[in-house]
């Protein structure tokens, strides 16, 4: 069983930066994982397979991140 808890916590920009930096990493990983799995470099088709789920998946940051990603 697993269970997800959210937490109000004052942080630090430093601390921030970091915690966004990491997740930019999370979206990185996803495109190159779809790309080497269909053996694709096609911008187009990694983008039209991965924009949309990870577009929920990080509703908080700017939509250009998950674009630039691909």
């Amino acid at each position: 069983m697993e269970r997800t808890v959210k937490l109000r916590v004052k942080v630090g920009y430093e601390t921030y930066q970091k915690l966004k930096e990491i997740e930019y990493m999370e979206i990185l990983e996803e495109p190159l994982n779809y790309g080497l799995t269909r053996k694709t470099t096609s911008f187009t088709r990694i983008k039209a397979g991965v924009y949309r789920t990870e577009r929920e998946k990080h509703k908080n940051l700017p939509s250009h991140y998950i674009y630039r990603a691909c």
